[in-house]
């Protein structure tokens, strides 16, 4: 059972996404099928719509982490309630772009994720 308090969290967290963010596209991918008639793998992809705030990072944030962030990286935040959960190798779709997720961190409250923190990179 969890708390009420981490339940409001994870509301109130959904809400405001959802009230101020924009439309982004999750899309994932299967495990890669190797399929013995053309000697291929295949992967699914999947798309799931969602709302997410977007933002650039700082230019500081860049200068104090230049091997994990670039310049151009997005910060992407998703709620954690009625969403699944991203990972890395997944992409995010918005604004005409297509962007790999890098890397993912959750924000958990009583056991619950609350918000999913997303730096996203433009694909070449």
């Amino acid at each position: 059972m969890h708390d009420t308090a981490s339940i409001c969290a994870q509301k109130t967290a959904k809400r405001l996404i959802d009230k101020h963010g924009t439309c982004i596209t999750l899309r994932t991918a299967s495990t890669p099928q190797y399929d013995t008639v053309t000697g291929q793998q295949s992967v699914a992809k999947t798309d799931a719509n969602m709302r997410a705030v977007t933002e650039y990072y700082s230019q500081r944030d860049i200068q104090s982490a230049p091997s994990i962030i670039a310049a151009g990286d997005i910060k992407v935040t998703i709620a954690g309630l009625g969403n699944q959960t991203p990972k890395v190798g997944d992409f995010v779709v918005f604004s005409g772009s297509e962007m790999a997720i890098m890397s993912v961190q959750t924000e958990f409250s009583g056991g619950l994720s609350i918000l999913h923190f997303l730096q996203c990179r433009k694909v070449a």
